[in-house]
């Protein structure tokens, strides 16, 4: 199936090489930044997207931040560019996979390629590296805050989670389950590692050009606002059908769902230190994957502004419902017919061409199915003879 998309999607090809759709943007805007000029320019960078192949100039909404994953590139062609930005992507996809993996179901070495083979079934993941987006990066940094954070590395849990704001509208929900965390249970480590990485990450840009966020804020206030952009979100959704003052709803809602995540790293019971020897899963370490599972498809669901491409946040869910599937645990049915549903939904919205608001249900229907999967799960891990792993 995910491969006829591809296949559909190459027959006309566009200008622009493939991978490099929204990836140019930041190619520019670094040509731009090393140039002296001012990467938000529109004037400026309209005309250089346009001679890379860009079918029309795009205005850049991304923070500096955003620019950190394409500075090592910087140097290369645009179209080599290109192709090693498609291999991180891959890459950091597959570090995702492999790691909810083994975080969802330890002791199942034998899931681990089947994860990796199965990642194009979830189409924003071919959609995500055909742009050359730069969604997978602030996933990949709270999947290794909970990964390292479950093996007890406070220093490295810090650093990943720096990645959040490569994307930050993406990744401030999963970013403050982990920071409320980290401080409920002192974990200064974490929370000193982080913010280092992220006051280093400020500087570097502030040292490239010191009026980068000046320029930034005037970006956001001049010209096509991203509010005004009608995405895969419920506010994308509710404006086209009932107007602006659906924004009303929609943030509150994302303010609601803010307010939640703080709650539950507040309440997620702490890590103790690892007994040595002692492999086994305990119900703080379970609490606390599962909770994280389920903030990654509540914060595609509840933001105001993101793409189909961003649902690659669902890795999770994809990752729990295949897992369920190959163990045949008891809900496996449940989780085989749920994804399949998502995946028909998205199959059809690109045969049919859909517009991106038209795409707003998918999180919340895979928010949905991951409470069902997680609760089911929680039941079988409570029964006092279960043979389900944790």
């Amino acid at each position: 199936m995910a491969l006829c998309i591809v296949l559909l999607t190459m027959l006309d090809p566009p200008t622009v090489p493939w991978g490099g759709g929204d990836y140019v943007q930041y190619h520019v805007a670094w040509e731009l930044l090393f140039s002296g000029q001012n990467p938000y320019d529109h004037e400026l960078a309209g005309p250089k997207q346009v001679y890379y192949g860009g079918s029309e100039p795009m205005k850049m909404f991304a923070p500096a931040w955003s620019m950190l994953p394409s500075l090592p590139l910087a140097g290369l062609t645009f179209s080599q560019a290109v192709i090693v930005n498609i291999v991180i992507n891959v890459l950091l996809l597959i570090f995702v996979a492999l790691c909810w993996m083994r975080l969802l179901f330890p002791g199942q070495p034998s899931y681990l390629p089947i994860a990796v083979i199965t990642l194009p079934l979830w189409l924003p993941c071919i959609s995500m590296v055909a742009m050359g987006q730069i969604s997978a990066w602030p996933l990949v940094g709270f999947t290794g805050w909970l990964y390292c954070k479950i093996h007890r590395r406070p220093v490295p849990a810090g650093l990943f989670l720096a990645l959040t704001i490569i994307k930050p509208h993406l990744g401030l929900l999963p970013g403050v389950f982990a920071g409320i965390y980290s401080l409920r249970h002192f974990q200064w480590k974490t929370l000193l590692a982080f913010t280092l990485a992220v006051l280093a990450a400020t500087v570097l840009m502030m040292w490239l050009r010191p009026t980068i966020w000046i320029d930034y804020w005037d970006a956001l206030h001049s010209g096509v606002s991203p509010t005004q952009i009608r995405t895969a979100t419920f506010d994308g959704w509710g404006r086209y059908h009932f107007g602006q003052a659906i924004r009303y709803v929609s943030w509150g809602l994302w303010g609601i769902a803010l307010l939640l995540a703080a709650l539950a790293g507040w309440r997620c019971p702490r890590i103790s230190a690892q007994r040595e020897g002692d492999t086994s899963r305990s119900s703080a370490e379970e609490t606390l994957v599962t909770w994280s599972a389920l903030i990654c498809t509540a914060s595609i669901a509840f933001v105001p502004y993101a793409f189909s491409m961003d649902f690659v946040f669902m890795l999770p869910c994809f990752i729990l419902a295949l897992g369920a599937w190959l163990r045949r645990d008891r809900y496996w049915q449940f989780a085989l017919v749920g994804w399949l549903t998502l995946e028909l939904c998205l199959v059809t919205g690109v045969l049919n061409e859909w517009g991106e608001y038209q795409y707003w249900f998918i999180p919340w229907l895979g928010l949905l199915m991951t409470i069902v999967m997680l609760h089911r799960r929680r039941l079988d891990c409570e029964k006092p003879n279960t043979t389900v792993m944790a």
